[in-house]
């Protein structure tokens, strides 16, 4: 005859003991899973959005005329030469860009160089220059000469009044084959030297209401203000956008925000870069 066992009262209060435990932990266990790997997903984007514009904008920055840097409020309300104490309230970072893709092109828009003994004051002789336009929205290009006397806050048009002559840091000038013509006024008893940059456009980075925009295509040696520009969102969710000078090395934080993280409130990741 076949015998039938069952599970005797001790086997089975073991195994609910044994599940309980189970269930207990377990469920805590996959809930720490679930939440490490959202927490790991999340910083892995906050880390690799602030990283992505920390570095646009310090790619931009590496081709800027080093002297023309300065610190604005909202709307270029007041502004300053940026320096390693840079104003409370200073949310946009501005700079005159060099006109780098026209002097690598071939044949190249300008070349740098200027044949002094070849000058006059109503043109300057540039060797190896293009006629092709040199212009942004119909804006004026400029010549900043390597080893002028700079003016950051007047010299560079942060001022926003157009330039009428030729007196100041940056040059406004017509690029044609093989020379440049000034825009306004003419090179008459103005300081020329051998080799120069040529601008054709200023850049800002704008921190506001928590939305960083990229600024390009403005003229400030035509009286505009980058507010003329165009605009181009960087990141949003943006906490904080901090720049500091010192001598000609500039030092970029940016932070971006999660408003509920996990349900936790607030949290932001910052990226850091240095721009030589």
């Amino acid at each position: 005859m076949m015998q039938k066992r069952a599970f005797t009262m001790l086997e089975l209060i073991f195994v609910i003991v044994i599940m309980g435990i189970l269930a207990k932990f377990g469920v805590d266990i996959m809930q720490q899973i679930y939440n490490n790997f959202v927490y790991s997903k999340r910083t892995n984007i906050l880390q690799a959005q602030s990283e992505a514009a920390v570095n646009q904008i310090a790619n931009r920055l590496q081709n800027r005329i080093k002297d023309s840097v300065i610190a604005s409020t909202l709307n270029h309300g007041s502004y300053q030469p940026l320096g390693s104490n840079t104003a409370a309230g200073s949310t946009v970072l501005e700079w005159v860009g060099i006109d780098y893709d026209g002097w690598q092109s071939l044949p190249p828009l300008w070349s740098g160089t200027i044949d002094l003994t070849d000058s006059n004051g109503t043109y300057l002789k540039s060797p190896r220059t293009s006629s092709r336009s040199a212009f942004y929205n119909g804006g004026t290009a400029a010549v900043y000469f390597l080893g002028s006397n700079v003016d950051v806050l007047s010299g560079f048009g942060w001022q926003a009044a157009a330039f009428a002559d030729q007196s100041h840091t940056m040059h406004p000038v017509n690029v044609g084959a093989a020379q440049l013509t000034p825009a306004v006024g003419s090179f008459v008893g103005r300081d020329v030297y051998e080799f120069y940059q040529l601008a054709n456009s200023a850049f800002a980075v704008e921190l506001n209401n928590r939305v960083l925009t990229l600024y390009t295509d403005y003229q400030p040696w035509d009286g505009e203000i980058y507010t003329a520009g165009t605009a181009s969102t960087l990141m949003e969710n943006v906490t904080t956008f901090t720049f500091t000078k010192v001598g000609d090395i500039i030092k970029l934080q940016v932070c971006v925000g999660d408003d509920n993280f996990s349900g936790e409130g607030e949290y932001s990741l910052c990226k850091e870069r240095t721009v030589f």
